[in-house]
């Protein structure tokens, strides 16, 4: 997996507690029917927390799921990052604390090779209500079309933006690379 773009297992992991918590423990096998053989090859073994999982098998995990258990629209991929978040929320303990969304966002971008051997999360404008941050070099050819990680991602931001104190949070994707913009945009607003 040296030249895929892989995510650690701790995400795979976390979304599966999520599916299995709220769908039953039959919801992997559910899932995995529906992915190709080189996916299903991937949960055919046991995932460990360090282990890298190319991101396209998280991507098509997240959509499968919400094509099987939800109505198709990729809520589901963005309560799933919602839940990731809640789970990785000792990553920002002491920042969370500190009450700032927009600095929280930034420690999150400092993070994000720690999970992703890809991509860079960068932001490039922050206001007191208001953070815009870029992804780029994360979308590899195989994962366009499928926009599910981004979902996840905006559902991620969402969670960890409420945990500092922030309401009506609102987190948009401006742009996408999943869908074929150069790189994602990520709009995020609070009060």
């Amino acid at each position: 997996m040296a030249n895929l773009r892989c995510i650690k297992g701790v995400e795979i992991k976390n979304a599966l507690k999520y599916l299995t918590d709220k769908f039953g423990p039959d919801a992997l096998q559910k899932i995995t029917e529906q992915l190709e053989p080189d996916d299903k090859a991937v949960f055919s073994k046991p995932i460990l927390t360090s282990t890298w999982v190319p991101e396209k098998t998280y991507n098509n995990l997240l959509a499968s799921a919400d094509k099987i258990f939800g109505k198709g629209d990729y809520a589901m991929c963005f309560d799933i990052g919602r839940h990731n978040a809640s789970e990785e929320i000792k990553l920002y303990s002491v920042f969370i604390r500190m009450g700032n969304p927009g600095f929280l966002l930034t420690i999150a971008a400092s993070f994000w090779n720690q999970i992703h051997n890809s991509g860079n999360l960068i932001v490039v404008e922050k206001t007191p209500k208001s953070v815009i941050a870029h992804l780029k070099d994360f979308y590899e050819p195989s994962s366009r079309g499928n926009p599910a990680g981004c979902y996840a991602t905006r559902g991620y931001f969402h969670e960890i933006f409420e945990r500092t104190g922030a309401k009506n949070v609102r987190v948009d994707e401006a742009q996408c690379a999943a869908l074929g913009a150069p790189y994602c945009v990520f709009k995020c607003y609070w009060t």
